[in-house]
């Protein structure tokens, strides 16, 4: 380690070390020198060991003068030496002047009795990723006042460090940033890799001590719950609709919660809600006149598991039926697309002549492309006598003695093959011909329907699947909701098969209620709507037109207003995410200063 030796804090400094390398002097350049100072000159004489900065105290500007200041905590102390580890930077001050008189920060009485002194050991900005301390000595003093509640008090270092802090106040600033981002643990670790050593523990009461600034909600706001516990405990969250952020939070989703919280904002002229009746109940318990949105989603949310519940189980049963039957028809496959798989089946026999037959494919496939003996010689990387020979040799002369047998009943097995159903390769043995069997044996057919019956399973699943993919409740829902007619075979026959109530009556009411909401031209008032859903003699039609019928108002103004709860969902994804990072951990104050004042997420 170094020693070094400052006279003056202002105007010269002087470093002086007898084991003073290369390594120190990069150090005190990043320490002290790492200012924007054009006046100051760098002087290191390697003879003497001294490092030495000047600069002309009369030609720095204000600036200038404000950026050394950051150096010292405050006019009456001066660095005195630093100290280099391994890991730490130990900055040592002492006092350039003993100050006359301090202020009690208790009474603001002056005094000028001290009791000694200590040092305050303050952790600062990471330099080069090395920690660095500041050690601050400070009096100790006593308060002449008689009526003063404390007898003795510590030399004040504020601004630059807060009361019992052990960190700068620029720091802790810093901090702050980094906890309301991401969770106390994983802040806490990036922290220690670039030299700053905070506790989790340590950031999260920071963090709940920083005085925010108060955040005041405008006359547009929004209000939703969240399951702080799931099942158990719910809280509320309240958006300004303004400024697209949230503002507060309840600690429940009671009326009385969210009646007290307007009586409290009396500015609050418009709230957006969903169809929950604790909210509805609270806002018209205030007493004056407060207009409420209904959220457009949540009313085709709620209609669409009406109709989950009523069509799930049955659309099922529809589309199990439907798969069955297309599975029982007799589609046939077509005869080339029969006879492509085989000859590939037969291909991959041979043994070693397989790569020579191949190879022979190739040529022929160039030739056909009009292409010369050089061209193809060039392209399959052999040479062109290479080429000319197998030019003028036959398939049947790279080909096994098996697969000259199989090539010779291969047409006359995908003939008969494609006049059998698919997915049944093994019947189709019947219709087959007995001069098919001669010198062929049985391993070898075999071989043959082996692969067909692959194909025609592999076919059949992935149909199969296709069609339970394809076809769910939400199909039906969606094509419930559209206006046009469906081409959909299995839909339609649903539609028209069902006998349990007229689903074509469902069909328009469902979708006229989407024009309704959605203000679309030609559409029924909502009124209209309400009274021949009343009417339509459907029961779970009824009882969500009853639903509607309570809240007329609210379902108006969503119809014709521009407002929604979209940005509440969008807060309780953010609340979702931000309690997953803190483990499902986090107390409803922490909770709620990490999603108002965090600018990402």
């Amino acid at each position: 380690s170094s020693s070094l030796f400052v006279h003056s804090p202002l105007s010269y400094f002087s470093f002086h070390s007898n084991i003073l390398n290369k390594k120190d002097i990069v150090s005190i350049k990043a320490l002290y020198l790492n200012i924007a100072l054009p006046q100051a000159s760098l002087i290191y004489n390697l003879y003497s060991n001294v490092l030495m900065c000047k600069f002309n105290a009369n030609s720095l500007c204000w600036q200038d003068f404000q950026q050394l200041l950051l150096l010292f905590p405050s006019n009456s102390h001066c660095l005195e030496s630093v100290i280099f580890e391994s890991d730490t930077i130990h900055c040592y001050f002492s006092h350039s002047q003993t100050p006359s008189s301090f202020f009690c920060p208790y009474c603001h009485h002056l005094t000028s009795h001290t009791r000694g002194s200590y040092f305050r050991h303050i952790q600062t900005f990471a330099l080069h990723g090395k920690a660095c301390l500041l050690h601050i000595p400070v009096y100790r003093c006593r308060c002449t006042n008689a009526e003063c509640s404390h007898k003795y008090f510590s030399e004040p270092l504020s601004p630059f460090v807060k009361k019992f802090s052990r960190m700068t106040a620029c720091l802790e600033e810093h901090l702050i940033q980094y906890v309301l981002e991401v969770s106390s643990v994983k802040a806490s670790y990036l922290l220690s890799c670039s030299g700053i050593s905070v506790s989790a523990s340590t950031l999260t009461r920071h963090l709940m001590q920083y005085p925010f600034p108060p955040v005041t909600a405008s006359d547009q706001i929004g209000i939703d719950d969240f399951a702080y516990k799931k099942g158990s405990v719910y809280a509320s969250v309240i958006v300004d609709q303004r400024i697209a952020r949230p503002i507060d939070f309840l600690d429940s989703r009671d009326s009385d919660e969210v009646r007290q919280w307007l009586e409290a904002n009396p500015q609050v002229t418009l709230v957006t809600r969903d169809g929950g009746r604790c909210f509805s109940c609270g806002i018209s318990a205030v007493r004056r006149a407060i207009t409420q949105v209904t959220d457009r989603f949540h009313l085709f949310q709620t209609l669409s598991e009406n109709l989950k519940a009523q069509f799930a189980k049955d659309f099922s049963e529809h589309v199990s039926l439907y798969m069955k039957s297309a599975s029982s028809t007799s589609e046939q496959w077509p005869e080339e697309e029969v006879y492509s798989i085989l000859r590939k089946r037969i291909e991959s026999l041979g043994g070693k002549k397989q790569g020579k037959l191949q190879l022979w494919f190739e040529i022929r496939n160039c030739k056909r492309n009009n292409l010369s003996c050089g061209q193809i010689s060039d392209t399959l990387g052999i040479s062109s006598i290479k080429v000319k020979n197998y030019l003028k040799r036959k398939q049947t002369d790279f080909c096994s003695k098996q697969q000259i047998r199989l090539y010779s009943k291969c047409r006359t097995i995908a003939r008969y093959f494609s006049q059998n159903p698919q997915g049944n390769a093994q019947s189709a043995l019947k219709y087959l011909p007995q001069s098919v069997y001669r010198n062929v044996r049985y391993k070898e057919m075999d071989y043959l329907y082996q692969g067909l019956q692959g194909y025609a399973k592999k076919d059949g699943e992935d149909n199969k699947k296709e069609i339970r993919k394809k076809y769910t409740v939400n199909t039906l829902i969606k094509t419930l909701y559209a206006t046009k007619r469906t081409e959909d075979k299995i839909i339609s026959k649903f539609i028209e098969e069902y006998n349990q109530m007229d689903m074509y009556l469902v069909w328009y009411l469902v979708a006229q209620f989407r024009q309704t909401i959605m203000n679309e031209q030609n559409a029924y008032t909502l009124d209209q709507w309400v009274r021949m859903a009343e009417s339509s003699g459907i029961d779970f039609i009824e009882k969500f037109a009853a639903n509607i019928r309570t809240e007329f108002k609210a379902v108006w103004q969503a119809k014709h207003s521009n407002l929604s709860n979209g940005i509440l969902e969008g807060t309780v994804n953010k609340i979702k995410t931000i309690k997953r990072q803190m483990y499902g951990r986090a107390k409803l104050k922490l909770l709620m200063i990490k999603t108002i004042y965090a600018h990402t997420g």
